[in-house]
């Protein structure tokens, strides 16, 4: 996968995985990041773009901490994406 963006923009390029072309496997992220961890928040994710970008774009007044806790979570929801897939 990769990752490219500009200003507080930027996309993540996911890959095909365990039998899903990259086009699900973004799918089943953005679904994933939307219902978020039980009893906790989940992320709004634009996409997927162009079938398979995964769009972010934070607001322009967000906080370090609030990055943080976003990019921690997005993290978290990925890593169970992949445990299920």
């Amino acid at each position: 996968s990769k990752v490219r963006g500009e200003g507080m923009v930027f996309g993540i390029e996911c890959a095909a995985a365990r039998g899903l072309d990259s086009r699900q496997v973004a799918i089943e992220i953005v679904k994933a990041a939307y219902i978020g961890e039980p009893g906790g928040d989940g992320i709004h994710l634009l996409g997927p773009l162009a079938g398979n970008v995964i769009r972010i774009s934070p607001p322009n007044v967000i906080t370090f901490d609030q990055a943080r806790s976003a990019l921690d979570l997005l993290l978290r929801v990925v890593e169970r994406v992949a445990i299920s897939l």
